[in-house]
């Protein structure tokens, strides 16, 4: 059997993606092995592949082609990450940074990258599987490529809008790239810019703050619990719904009664670096303006530690500082994370003193595994400590040490009906010939804030809106913006297999979801089918049949159906009588 027969038998039905390709390819490399031997050639660049290898899948990314001289790598795929944009651009610097490493004058990279949709999929050739994509965005992400400079790093205009904030671009002139008619839009990434995700989209300006007066209450009375002993809140909720913009709210509160506040988050680009979180921890305790020196061991509970005089060593070590003492150096790692505990819980013990203190952790589920055991460990500093301990995490990501806790959890939900139409206002503005519009948008976003915020600024940037208070409602389509597309996305691709099928089946029949009509389809009975409906928590119920939350969903589902597989489904549904 001929290679290409081989590799059309073993092609699996692809699936369309939004996702993020970089592209990279070493500068003038023919020039450099054109006269050596085959073996001197391959082991004069591999050096570099390997550091591009490392770059990317440190940074979550899959190779997907690999060349002699440079490699295509995917981001978001073959399970979709909302960060895709973001972690390609950290990918890329890491990249560019591992190879000026190398510390060879001759070797120089070049890297595109770019988001857009594609068609992913699996290839069995003799020897080996290929997840490959293809499209136009594909051929983009190369000319990127080829016209950067050496060590320059060239993002397209969607990457470049997912990522901002997180990333720091600098915006260069159009550039006209071969087979693209029109002049293209083009940004050089720069570097990685430190703020966190919360940081980021605050910067760019926050929407009114509406519909979560109970969960604020909740957290008040939590608060108002913390005396000589503290206590364990916990915000939780998909991912969009709105837990950093509660728990900031309360928090500033707080700050404003003369709370101490201690924070650090989870991030999607530092779950393999250990300590990440700590050390952003530690770097919010010893604030200058908190009574705590890092290099004193202390005294009481201190002493009676046999390794008190190695937490310095400890605080340091987390914190990247240099480690003096030899004794730390030639510690194991398991008496390492000990001391690091000990060290730890005895700088928070000092610096919480008597004084109402909230700990803010966030994003626990991108939390390293490092940190994540000592966060544990810390818990039980709010037995005895006026400390308010406040986490988040998506729902899907609950951490299973907290389970023995006592945790107040609460739950965010879609906003109720005005509170939706109350943020809309804020956006859109209030004209009566509005109420449409911003009742599709509801229906589109399922009432999640991050939804409609995004829905209804896609809509004003696009012209089909002017200044915000007259948008044009006769505007007939509502998109969904790439942001929303990566949190649907994601959380699809998290489902089992059966589950993203009955998904995939649903999105074909429509919004309104006849629970006998999909048994039909899937040969299930319809008391079974209707439980594994609502255990994916994005059914409702209204007037006998099933309702998607949101048309968001469907439409995602949908544009990621390639026409071999919605003509299948499709086939599915008619034969089933619809």
């Amino acid at each position: 059997m001929s290679p290409s027969v081989s590799e059309a038998r073993g092609r699996i039905a692809g699936e369309r993606k939004f996702l993020t390709v970089l592209c990279s390819d070493l500068q003038r490399s023919t020039d450099l092995i054109s006269e050596l031997d085959p073996e001197e050639a391959i082991s004069r660049l591999e050096p570099a592949l390997i550091a591009m290898r490392t770059a990317v899948r440190r940074s979550r990314g899959i190779v997907s082609k690999e060349g002699g001289d440079g490699l295509i790598a995917l981001f978001g795929a073959p399970h979709a990450d909302d960060n895709h944009a973001v972690l390609a651009c950290h990918a890329a610097l890491e990249l560019v940074r591992r190879i000026k490493l190398l510390n060879d004058p001759e070797l120089h990279v070049r890297v595109g990258v770019h988001s857009g949709y594609v068609v992913a999929h699996v290839i069995e050739a003799d020897f080996s599987s290929i997840y490959e994509a293809g499209g136009p965005a594909v051929h983009l992400v190369k000319r990127f490529e080829s016209t950067a400079n050496a060590g320059q790093i060239l993002a397209s205009e969607s990457c470049q809008s997912l990522a901002t904030g997180i990333v720091t671009f600098k915006a260069l002139p159009p550039k006209r790239l071969e087979g693209f008619p029109a002049l293209v839009p083009c940004y050089e990434v720069v570097e990685i810019s430190g703020l966190s995700r919360w940081r980021a989209r605050s910067t760019s300006g926050l929407s009114s703050f509406v519909g979560r007066n109970e969960q604020i209450s909740q957290l008040e009375r939590a608060a108002q619990l913390v005396g000589p002993s503290g206590k364990i809140a916990a915000v939780v909720g998909t991912a969009g719904i709105g837990k950093s913009r509660v728990v900031h709210e309360f928090v500033d509160a707080l700050r404003q009664r003369d709370w101490q506040v201690i924070e650090a988050e989870g991030n999607p680009l530092e779950q393999a670096v250990p300590y990440a979180l700590l050390k952003k921890l530690l770097q919010s305790a010893l604030q200058p303006e908190k009574p705590v020196v890092a290099d004193q061991a202390g005294s009481g509970e201190a002493l009676a530690s046999a390794d008190a005089e190695l937490w310095p060593a400890a605080l340091n070590s987390v914190l990247d500082q240099p480690v003096a003492d030899p004794r730390w150096r030639d510690l194991e790692p398991l008496l390492r994370r000990r001391v690091i505990i000990d060290a730890v819980r005895n700088m928070l013990d000092r610096v919480i003193s008597s004084r109402p203190t909230v700990l803010l952790l966030e994003d626990l589920h991108w939390i390293d595994g490092q940190s994540e055991t000592v966060v544990e460990a810390l818990m039980s500093l709010a037995a005895t400590r006026p400390l308010l301990v406040l986490l988040t995490w998506r729902t899907e990501h609950t951490p299973e040490w907290l389970e023995h806790l006592d945790v107040l959890r609460i739950w965010l939900r879609s906003l109720d009906a005005a509170s939706a139409n109350m943020l809309l206002d804020n956006l859109l503005g209030t004209a009566p010939d509005l109420d449409a519009l911003k009742a599709r948008i509801l229906r589109h976003t399922g009432q999640i804030p991050l939804f409609i915020e995004e829905v209804a600024r896609q809509f004003i940037s696009r012209r089909v809106a002017g200044e915000t208070g007259d948008a044009d409602a006769s505007w007939d389509t509502l998109e969904i913006p790439p942001t929303v597309q990566g949190v649907i996305a994601s959380r699809i691709d998290r489902l089992p297999k059966e589950d993203k099928a009955l998904l995939q089946l649903a999105s074909v029949l429509g919004p309104r979801v006849s629970p006998n009509l999909l048994a039909a389809v899937t040969d299930m009975p319809t008391a079974q089918l209707q439980s594994r409906l609502w255990s994916l928590e994005v059914f409702s119920r209204r007037c006998g049949r099933s309702h998607l939350s949101n048309t968001c969903l469907p439409t995602t589902l949908f544009a990621r159906l390639p026409t071999s597989l919605f003509s299948a489904r499709s086939a599915r549904c008619c034969t089933a009588g619809y």
